[in-house]
């Protein structure tokens, strides 16, 4: 008899915190970190043939992002959304005087994203859209000051991504993306000869996020 009292009381103290549960839609705010993996990328192409040289070099990224997301019917949604972020992602190459280190600088995201709704205000989605990303250079010559340069160049690419949100509170949720960036550094075609430059980028985040 007790067991059946403790589990009624339990019962009934569960129903308020289920009817909080709201629709998805709206404008949401959230913070975000987690791996990032830069894959540069030079391809070279002669009378040879194709040659392509690459590397890879993780870090740490950080930012947030804001968005709006519009109930469709059925549990489907559509959203936009807006995000900067910074990274720890660094590579330095150095002898006895010079150093030269390539770094990711800020990168900002815009783009439309859809999905279905789940239960207790959680969520799987996919995301798609545009992205601006920088790199800085430095190069440091202990013995040639006047040879040091500093400098940073912005470029364009395209994200696709997936992900999931899951419902903490009628407001708050926890979330795990992954993130597949690409950049087109640079191209260049003479003839038979032509070379280009990318990045490939790999990113997987976890973050917190309010619903307003």
């Amino acid at each position: 008899m007790k067991l059946l009292i403790v589990a009624g009381v339990a019962l009934l103290a569960a129903t308020p915190a289920l009817a909080q549960e709201r629709p998805l839609g709206g404008a949401r705010i959230e913070l975000r970190a987690g791996w990032d993996d830069a894959v540069p990328m030079v391809t070279y192409t002669d009378d040879l043939g194709t040659q392509r040289i690459s590397g890879s070099h993780s870090g740490v990224t950080y930012g947030t992002e804001l968005g709006y997301d519009f109930v469709v019917g059925n549990g489907a949604f559509v959203g936009g959304y807006a995000g900067i972020e910074g990274s720890t992602n660094k590579a330095c190459l150095s002898n006895a005087t010079e150093r030269a280190c390539l770094s990711a600088g800020r990168n900002i995201m815009a783009g439309l994203r859809v999905g279905y709704a789940l239960p207790h205000n959680s969520m799987v989605y996919i995301k798609g859209g545009y992205s601006n990303g920088g790199l800085n250079l430095s190069y440091r010559d202990s013995e040639f000051p006047a040879d040091n340069v500093k400098g940073s160049q912005d470029f364009d690419g395209f994200h696709v991504g997936a992900g999931g949100e899951l419902g903490i509170t009628p407001h708050v949720y926890g979330k795990l993306e992954y993130l597949y960036t690409h950049y087109n550094l640079a191209s260049v075609k003479y003839g038979t000869f032509g070379s280009s430059i990318n990045v490939d980028r790999h990113q997987v985040v976890g973050g917190v996020g309010y619903r307003f």
